[in-house]
């Protein structure tokens, strides 16, 4: 199973509604803003993976301490309030965040903000609330495979190309997001125009 797979059924049903009334957004909004922010997510850590493998190294050594896959299993729990995590730092979305999207942070917020048409703060708590499930899945597919660093960035890599090439337009549009040369410069004007297109290639993506 992929990870966007597994990301999608710990984030169907209940998940998606509780999310929803969280952010005071309609179920439609925030599923299509979701399906965009996941890929946002899994390339931003991709890219840290596949950078060097100092990237690699932490990645895979904050994973096997502190998220081992079991926050997917009662998301719906900890979103509402009525369960606490295991392992604490694993449901910490703004501190997964600072070290996903660096610099980049208010950047990627900013155009997801403007495609999905949230609002600013409701954009920035999806991305915090998505960024301990996208862990979860991956410290769970490394623990299940006993992967090493190497060969983590490889399945992070993997996953990412997997996503392109079923939706290498969407993901070009992600890629731009993530900013790829480091320069601070996003095309917000051609984000917001198509980002509907991009959320419902994302949905079929996901098997929406």
């Amino acid at each position: 199973m992929s990870m966007m797979q597994l990301l999608s059924q710990a984030l169907g049903g209940n998940t998606q509604q509780q999310i929803s009334q969280q952010l005071g957004t309609n179920p439609q909004q925030t599923q299509s803003a979701i399906s965009a922010a996941l890929p946002l997510l899994m390339g931003a850590m991709a890219r840290n993976a596949t950078k060097s493998d100092q990237g690699a190294q932490q990645l895979s050594q904050a994973l096997s301490r502190d998220h081992d896959g079991s926050i997917l299993n009662n998301l719906g729990g900890l979103l509402s309030g009525q369960a606490a995590p295991q392992q604490p730092k694993a449901a910490d979305g703004a501190g997964i965040l600072r070290h996903l999207l660096g610099g980049q942070q208010q950047t990627v917020q900013t155009g997801l903000s403007q495609a999905s048409g949230m609002d600013a703060a409701s954009t920035s708590k999806l991305l915090a609330m998505l960024a301990p499930a996208v862990m979860g899945a991956a410290g769970q597919a490394q623990r299940q495979n006993n992967f090493s660093p190497s060969q983590l960035a490889g399945f992070l890599g993997q996953q990412q190309q997997e996503a392109q090439q079923a939706a290498p337009q969407a993901q070009g549009m992600i890629s731009r997001l993530l900013d790829a040369d480091g320069d601070g410069k996003v095309e917000m004007g051609e984000i917001a125009t198509k980002g509907f297109g991009l959320f419902k290639t994302l949905g079929r993506l996901m098997g929406r």
